[in-house]
C-alpha cells in the first residue's frame, strides 16, 4: 500500500532540528506549530537550518512535551526549573492553560 500525502501535509510532518542552550532536540514541524506564537514566526528558519535558541535546554524539555500534547505538571519540577520554564511559557508564547 502507498501512502501518498500533499506537499503540505509532508512539510508539516518534517523533521527539524532545534538547538537549544546547545543541546539538540529533533521532533516534527507540526509538533512545534501547535498552541504558541514563537515557533511560527521561525517557520522559514526552522525548514532551512538548525535554529539555536538562547533558552535553558532543561525547561525546554518540558515545553516540547507540552507542545506534543502531553500535560505539564509544573508541582512535579523544583522550584528552580519551574520558574524557568512559566518564563518559557511566556517566551514561546504557549496559549495553553496548564
Amino acid at each position: 500500500m502507498e501512502l501518498h500525502r500533499s506537499k503540505s501535509e509532508s512539510a508539516s510532518h518534517e523533521q527539524v532540528t532545534l538547538n537549544v542552550g546547545g543541546q539538540l532536540f529533533r521532533t516534527t514541524l507540526q509538533t512545534l506549530l501547535r498552541d504558541n506564537t514563537y515557533f511560527p514566526e521561525h517557520r522559514h528558519a526552522l525548514t532551512k537550518t538548525t535554529l539555536f535558541i538562547d533558552r535553558n535546554p532543561d525547561a525546554f524539555v518540558q515545553i516540547l512535551d507540552l507542545l506534543r500534547g502531553y500535560p505539564l505538571d509544573l508541582e512535579s519540577l523544583s522550584a528552580a526549573l519551574r520558574t524557568k520554564v512559566q518564563a518559557d511559557l511566556v517566551y514561546y508564547g504557549i496559549a495553553k492553560k496548564i
